[in-house]
């Protein structure tokens, strides 16, 4: 595999074996890189073929000027899963809208923005299997949601520090406890169960900082 181009320190473009391009995504691949080098393949975080022409190559190279990394991968994964789903050829610039959509509904989000889909009726009655895979993107939001929220509760406790992860692991075992000892369905969206976490929370976060 051969390096093309640089489009920043995280992605490369380059030319596999069979002569395919391909953009590399990884934290530092592209740094120091000149084309026709080999990338360093222990970087790659992931790797996406698809984008087959100079324009797009271009627009994905302007993507990037305001869009995070990580809502580009997080685009590729969604694109990814939908041409599994649909085993049909889709528009390569797919990727590039995908990417381009959740990071602006995330901003929008963080402004208190709701945009309302006039057309949702519609799209749920005539095209069920695209809206199902809009569903299972939203999934996929979540959950890495999820994961970068646990990567800055980590932070938070210092780099390789499993604290976080145990808290959590406390919290749910006692919440299960409750609920199984007592016989109760436990409302998580009231304010008693928000109280009654946010207390475990302090407690077993007391525990482990004494205990670390």
């Amino acid at each position: 595999m051969k390096i093309s181009k640089q489009l920043n320190n995280n992605i490369v473009i380059a030319f596999d074996d069979q002569g395919r391009e391909v953009v590399l995504m990884g934290k530092g691949i592209g740094f120091g890189c000149k084309p026709g080098a080999e990338p360093n393949m222990v970087l790659v975080e992931k790797q996406f073929f698809g984008l087959s022409s100079g324009t797009h190559i271009q627009q994905l190279a302007e993507l990037l000027d305001r869009i995070p990394l990580e809502h580009l991968s997080l685009g590729i994964e969604i694109v990814e899963h939908v041409q599994e789903k649909l085993q049909k050829p889709l528009n390569e610039t797919l990727v590039l809208m995908v990417s381009d959509h959740i990071s602006f509904a995330i901003e929008r989000q963080k402004k208190g923005l709701d945009l309302t889909n006039a057309l949702l009726w519609e799209i749920k009655k005539f095209y069920p299997d695209e809206y199902q895979l809009g569903l299972d993107a939203l999934d996929n939001i979540q959950r890495e949601a999820g994961f970068l929220a646990m990567h800055i509760v980590n932070a938070q406790y210092g780099s390789g520090n499993p604290m976080a992860q145990d808290m959590l692991q406390l919290i749910q075992d006692v919440v299960n406890m409750v609920r199984y000892t007592y016989g109760i369905d436990l409302d998580e969206s009231s304010l008693d169960y928000i109280r009654f976490v946010t207390h475990l929370k302090f407690f077993f976060s007391w525990i482990l900082r004494k205990e670390a």
